[in-house]
């Protein structure tokens, strides 16, 4: 999971490249070590010919929050195009409203990530304002 969640986020549309986490134990660490991570709210295909992790969608419900987060949807470069990604994030959007017990749920995503906000749109969510992130680099 680590593996795919980070090659996956490396390659997202939007992103500079760089990985997400500074080791395997850095992962563990603030991934599945936290109260918020739920091990069963990770939604993951699986190739069954290979074993290759091809596509996931991780969602979870913060301590006093009413709702769910979508924390992360992606898709090894290798499989895209065969819709893993909607098949993942239905599988966790069944997670959050059967075993997390909510009606709603959270995302956010990078603008210039136009296929996760596609399929978020497709699913029903509605864009809600946000945040604007500006940066500036200094030669």
């Amino acid at each position: 999971m680590y593996i795919l969640n980070e090659t996956t986020g490396m390659e997202a549309l939007g992103t500079n490249g760089a990985p997400t986490w500074a080791s395997f134990e850095d992962f563990q660490k603030n991934v599945c070590q936290t109260d918020w991570y739920k091990p069963g709210g990770q939604m993951v295909v699986i190739e069954s010919a290979t074993g290759i992790w091809s596509a996931m969608s991780a969602v979870t419900r913060m301590k006093e929050k009413d709702y769910a987060n979508t924390l992360y949807t992606g898709v090894d470069k290798r499989y895209r195009g065969r819709k893993l990604a909607q098949a993942a994030k239905v599988m966790a959007l069944r997670y959050a409203r059967d075993v997390l017990k909510v009606s709603s749920v959270h995302t956010n995503c990078n603008s210039k990530n136009l296929p996760i906000i596609a399929i978020n749109r497709k699913f029903g969510y509605i864009q809600m304002p946000g945040f604007i992130l500006m940066k500036k680099d200094l030669e």
